[in-house]
């Protein structure tokens, strides 16, 4: 996991947007094959991925509990999911790693 997230950070950008209510982060993923070829060796990925998004709200208790997560990829074909102190929506287990991993590239970038 930790190779993979690696492998995630070196090829694409971070953007944090904070707000008093909101969170955003976005990953731009740089251009060319070597970008590709990283987020393909992740295992996690398919290499048509152009942003990808968390954002996080709060919930009741003031916390930011609540979270969407975003695929945008280049043909403009996009997928969420989200999660939070109340649950998840049904995803793959692709996708829990997907998860898993932005998280902590957000950890190590941030």
């Amino acid at each position: 996991m930790k190779d993979a997230v690696k492998k995630f950070t070196d090829f694409t950008d971070l953007t944090y947007i904070p707000r008093e209510d909101m969170k955003v982060h976005i990953f731009r993923v740089k251009p060319g094959d070597e970008a590709v070829m990283k987020l393909l060796e992740t295992g996690f990925f398919d290499g048509t991925e152009k942003f990808i998004r968390k954002t996080s709200t709060k919930g009741y208790n003031g916390k930011f509990n609540f979270h969407v997560y975003t695929i945008i990829h280049n043909d403009g074909r996009s997928y969420s999911w989200e999660c939070g102190s109340s649950g998840h929506t049904c995803v793959s287990e692709k996708t829990r790693w997907q998860e898993t991993i932005i998280d902590r590239a957000i950890k190590l970038l941030c």
